[in-house]
């Protein structure tokens, strides 16, 4: 930097200094990331892990040159916000840049969108064993049942009957 001191009869001469200065990286807020994935979904597993692919692109805020191939993004991980069945899920996923310009901005580290967990089928079978004569009720007990699983019983009964019958008056 030159400094020339002008305008006084009293003073003549040059000032020479130097300078530093830096250039902020450009700021680049999750609102202008965008994430692309199907539908998000599970079965529910006891966990908060997504596996299905989700991909991240800026969409807006980039300097007039740059491209998503000079400053790319990707998601390194995605989880939803707990691990319970439910709809509307918040699911976050972790953002990672690079490229040859990426270095030029402060990108979010994190953006979110929603998945689902669905239950869980299960199949199981169990013993159910008792006795009840006519008037009574039937008493029963399930054996090689599934853990914490609620049970109801519907009594059927059928015969088959043969001999000889006559109308008793």
């Amino acid at each position: 930097m030159r400094v020339v001191i002008t305008g006084t009869s009293n003073y003549t001469g040059t000032l020479t200094s130097s300078a530093t200065s830096a250039v902020a990286r450009k700021s680049i807020a999750a609102s202008a990331i965008t994430l692309t994935h199907d539908t998000i979904t599970k079965i529910y597993d006891g966990d908060t892990s997504v596996d299905q692919s989700i991909t991240a692109a800026v969409s807006s805020g980039l300097v007039t040159g740059d491209t998503t191939t000079t400053v790319a993004l990707s998601t390194s991980s995605c989880t939803y916000a707990d691990k319970n069945v439910g709809t509307g899920k918040t699911v976050t996923c972790t953002i990672t840049s690079s490229g040859t310009r990426a270095s030029n901005y402060s990108i979010a580290t994190s953006d979110t969108t929603t998945g689902e967990i669905t239950k869980k089928p299960i199949t199981g079978s169990a013993t159910i064993s008792g006795t009840a004569t006519y008037g009574n009720t039937l008493t029963a007990s399930v054996t090689n049942g599934l853990s914490g699983a609620t049970y109801s019983y519907q009594w059927q009964y059928s015969t088959s009957a043969s001999g000889t019958y006559s109308n008793v008056a």
